[in-house]
């Protein structure tokens, strides 16, 4: 009876083991084909996203450099204002100099000329006339 029952549960036992094995070989399998699958779509994936990216480093570039140079043309306009500024600034101070100069010199040069007693016993004589004429 004992030997009965060991070959009725090997009987049983033998098929579910092999059916097991074989469906555990075959769900490898197509895990294994699912997952190449998945690698080969996400490696599509990738490359399309890695060139995505490096076309936005250079548009990021592109627009640096252009910002970089409208702020250097800024710059350099500022400085030629600066600069003409300065020579303006500079010009009106030396016409200021040379005003001064000349109306110092010719304020001198009168006050020379009208403080001498000759000329102010002159200039009362003439006027007098004048006075007298009218």
């Amino acid at each position: 009876m004992n030997a009965n029952l060991w070959i009725q549960l090997l009987i049983a036992v033998i098929p579910a083991i092999i059916t097991g094995v074989g469906s555990l070989i075959i769900a490898l399998k197509k895990c294994r084909n699912e997952i190449n699958t998945l690698e080969t779509s996400n490696k599509c994936e990738i490359e399309k996203l890695m060139k995505q990216h490096e076309i936005d480093i250079e548009k990021l570039k592109e627009k640096y450099k252009l910002e970089a140079e409208a702020k250097q043309q800024e710059h350099d306009l500022k400085i030629k204002e600066m600069e003409t500024e300065c020579k303006n600034e500079i010009l009106k101070k030396e016409k200021e100099f040379e005003n001064q100069a000349k109306y110092g010199m010719m304020g001198d040069f009168f006050k020379g000329i009208f403080s001498s007693s000759e000329v102010q016993k002159e200039l009362d004589k003439k006027l007098k006339e004048e006075f007298n004429k009218k």
